[in-house]
């Protein structure tokens, strides 16, 4: 199954700015909760194709003033949802959409376990990183071979995506993994400045969508600093 993880809204990615609302409707005959889903979420990857979407929503806010944030799953086809194409330049091979949910029925059985911030969004930006980087790394090999940029291109791609695979084996909430994401990412970022020569010579459309795309690797750019900054400090 195709599935999309919808956590950014209009105000971003963060838990605060999760407006989505779960609410609750009632009990059925077997004594089970029901809810409704209202809300909007944006940029979503492939919603166009899914099968499934895991979605994001507040189910208000705790004692201590954070927005307690529920994963719930649903069926792409569920009555309620509305999916509108969004024009995005970067990667437009991939589609990205805006989702429309209104009074959206969610079953109990439907709400996945656990805390939806600590246990799914936390984690999946990691997820997120490492799985960016294999599809970037893995297009660069392919350009290496087909432009035969040279075997020593082609070993420091295939070093790369060698860390990366071991990394996502990894527990993905251990401070020691976001250190060493931190240097392969920082390899990534060298890699890229020592293509430029060998992009410059293929040139034409390649190029173009290259330059274009890759920008791909510096979104959330902040976020992934604090991260590594925490973990540094969790040996301090």
């Amino acid at each position: 199954m195709i599935t999309c993880f919808c956590i950014s809204e209009e105000g971003g990615g963060h838990p605060r700015a999760i407006k989505s609302q779960l609410g609750l409707l009632g009990n059925n005959a077997d004594q089970k909760k029901t809810f409704t889903l209202n809300g909007k979420k944006k940029y979503i990857t492939c919603a166009k194709e899914a099968d499934l979407f895991l979605v994001a929503a507040s189910v208000g806010i705790s004692d201590d003033g954070k927005n307690k944030i529920q994963m719930i799953k649903i069926d792409s086809k569920a009555p309620g949802i509305t999916i509108v194409p969004m024009k995005i330049n970067l990667v437009p091979e991939i589609s990205h959409c805006e989702l429309i949910f209104t009074d959206v029925t969610i079953s109990e059985t439907d709400l996945l376990p656990g805390d939806g911030y600590i246990d799914y969004i936390k984690p999946f930006r990691t997820v997120e990183d490492l799985h960016i980087s294999a599809g970037v790394l893995g297009y660069l090999f392919r350009n290496a071979c087909k432009y035969d940029w040279g075997r020593d291109i082609q070993q420091s791609i295939l070093g790369c995506i060698v860390s990366v695979r071991s990394l996502a084996l990894n527990s993905l909430t251990a401070p020691a993994v976001h250190i060493v994401i931190g240097d392969v990412l920082k390899q990534i970022t060298d890699l890229f400045k020592r293509l430029e020569p060998f992009w410059e010579k293929v040139g034409g459309q390649a190029k173009e969508a290259w330059d274009r795309d890759k920008i791909l690797m510096k979104i959330a750019d902040k976020i992934r600093n604090r991260r590594l900054q925490t973990a540094w400090e969790f040996y301090e």
